[in-house]
């Protein structure tokens, strides 16, 4: 009952206007792709993007974190590197790769090892306000550093709440 009252506080967060800044909270809610004997359900995806460290004409590099969970109660919380192409246009293209730690809430869902590593990619365009729509697909895999590695992939429609400064 708490994880409801969570969720529904950060989307009501979500829908008040903010002012513009590089720091961002992305809410993504889509599907998840387990292979073989996987069970594949719904995924709810929360992610912080700080101040970009570096930036570049429209190139910028950023500190992330991320937490997912399944409706099959699978965990993902990892860390990293978020990459981010902005054009003038308002369009934009997200890349990030995150290692971090992942829990099977179904032994069907097993990756192979507690250490996976989240890669995604996703397009989207900023609207006037600073908030962002971005459908982006991911991908964990544990880069076969376990004998296991059948890595589960996920679509979500994603949601950026720009963070005052």
């Amino acid at each position: 009952m708490r994880s409801h009252f969570i969720l529904a506080a950060c989307l009501c967060a979500a829908t008040f206007p903010a002012p513009a800044s590089a720091q961002e909270l992305v809410l993504g809610f889509g599907y998840t792709d387990f292979p073989d004997d996987g069970v594949d359900n719904g995924i709810f995806s929360l992610e912080y993007r700080h101040t970009p460290f570096y930036e570049r004409n429209v190139f910028s590099a950023s500190f992330a974190g991320n937490v997912s969970t399944t409706t099959d109660r699978d965990i993902f919380l990892g860390a990293g590197i978020s990459l981010r192409w902005a054009w003038e246009s308002n369009w934009f293209a997200d890349f990030s790769l995150m290692p971090g730690y992942f829990d099977e809430g179904t032994s069907g869902n097993d990756l192979g090892h507690d250490l996976e590593f989240r890669s995604l990619l996703a397009v989207g365009y900023q609207f006037d306000t600073g908030h962002s729509l971005s459908l982006g697909i991911t991908h964990k895999s544990n880069a076969s550093i376990s004998e296991t590695n059948p890595g589960a992939d996920a679509v979500l429609l994603r949601w950026h709440v720009p963070l005052g400064s």
